[in-house]
């Protein structure tokens, strides 16, 4: 039996009740399995045809792809691409205009020995019979650091055209050695003048969004920090004051101290990815090595920087049932109005599960159903999008290790209706 129900008013060691998963697993259909080591998806809408497009990186087969929506009819089937460009030891790709031209461009973070930002040039016409694309190092970026993770400031709507969409500066995240939050800033279409001005120092940053955390009207960054003494969750508050360019080598408290730095909690765990919840106020976080941490801000809070967050522990049970916690994404699945909670997990080796949900039930109580069945081993991001254009949401992710290569961008259509 496969279970997981956790009290709201979870303790440590309290037992969690079993309840049983659903005997069938939601279906599972495959974007592109082609290559090896899929590792992360960013959507928008990248040809203006009002449906979301995806970029990934793969990182053992150090190439990324563009991924176009074929529409309603053929989605179930594998997706039209295009080879977007090289990236060895690629961790993450998003998509960003570049240059100013009004289409989506693709920044990507690469770790390992390439420790580089590559920036992947659209051609005129996004199609896989045009894959004319151009990839550039991004010089300021090479040997500073293993990058990991970038998201937009602001992260633009994915409803808006390339031609309405106004160029973004991108949040980029790191880890050792020097590792740091970030700020590329792209003042010009010459990107020898783009400015990187480090925000924070860290160890292995995992998750970024940004979005105003403090209803002052700017863009704030939350972020997790996986590794060292001070991982946890923090966001920083955005001062809107000038910038200062980093050097390796030089520390962020020697660059600058615009930013003032938050702790939200989970001081001292392994945090990875970060949901959140239907409202600003709330927060997820999975925690190595299988837990949920819940932050719900207070509105008692004395000011708007100083936030003050209620912290839950959500135990994910039993163990052996499921792999180690990578990511969570919160969303209504079945139209109840409530959230669910979508897990991915690592380590999933058969019969473990991989992608599973939460639902609270009638109690409070937390009972798990099973998505993935015992297909997947490692798992990444997960993504709630409604893929199938029926109305629910479904879960999009990548797996990395069944097999070979892995079972590469893969979808689960929601069987709510």
């Amino acid at each position: 039996m496969l279970a997981a129900v956790v009290p709201n008013a979870w303790a440590q060691d309290s037992p969690a009740p079993a309840v049983s998963f659903p005997t069938e697993p939601w279906p599972c259909y495959t974007i592109d399995g082609s290559l090896c080591g899929a590792d992360g998806i960013k959507l928008a809408d990248a040809n203006g045809d009002g449906l979301q497009d995806l970029v990934v990186g793969w990182e053992e087969s150090g190439q990324v792809r563009a991924y176009f929506h074929p529409g309603k009819k053929a989605v179930r089937e594998a997706w039209p691409f295009a080879e977007v460009g090289t990236a060895p030891s690629v961790e993450d790709s998003v998509w960003v205009d570049l240059d100013g031209d009004g289409r989506w461009d693709v920044l990507s973070s690469c770790e390992g020995n390439e420790q580089s930002l590559r920036m992947h040039f659209a051609p005129a016409a996004m199609s896989r019979s045009n894959p004319a694309w151009r990839t550039q190092v991004l010089a300021q970026s090479q040997g500073l650091t293993r990058w990991m993770f970038a998201e937009t400031i602001p992260a633009p709507s994915a409803s808006k055209s390339a031609a309405d969409r106004p160029v973004s500066d991108l949040v980029l995240g790191s880890k050792d050695p020097n590792g740091m939050l970030a700020i590329l800033r792209l003042n010009s279409t010459n990107s020898d003048d783009w400015q990187l001005e480090k925000l924070a120092d860290a160890s292995w940053i995992m998750t970024i969004e940004v979005f105003d955390m403090d209803g002052d009207g700017d863009q704030d960054v939350l972020y997790s920090d996986r590794k060292g003494s001070a991982s946890g969750v923090y966001w920083l508050e955005n001062p809107e004051l000038s910038l200062q360019p980093i050097r390796p080598g030089i520390s962020a408290a020697e660059t600058t101290t615009a930013w003032s730095r938050h702790l939200i909690g989970g001081l001292g765990r392994e945090i990875m990815f970060l949901g959140r919840g239907k409202s600003p106020g709330t927060i997820y976080a999975s925690v190595k090595p299988n837990h949920i941490l819940r932050f719900i801000r207070k509105t008692s809070a004395t000011s708007e920087s100083t936030l003050a967050w209620d912290e839950t522990s959500i135990q994910v049970e039993p163990k052996a049932a499921m792999g180690t916690a990578k990511s969570i994404a919160a969303g209504d699945l079945d139209g109840d109005g409530q959230v669910e909670l979508v897990l991915s997990f690592e380590g999933a080796e058969n019969p473990k599960r991989g992608v599973v949900y939460l639902a609270a039930d009638a109690s409070g109580n937390w009972k798990a159903v099973d998505v993935s069945g015992p297909t997947g081993i490692k798992f990444d991001l997960v993504r709630l999008v409604d893929l199938d254009l029926d109305g629910d949401l479904d879960i999009l992710t990548c797996e990395e290790r069944e097999g070979r290569c892995g079972m590469g961008v893969v979808w689960y259509a929601n069987p709510h209706q």
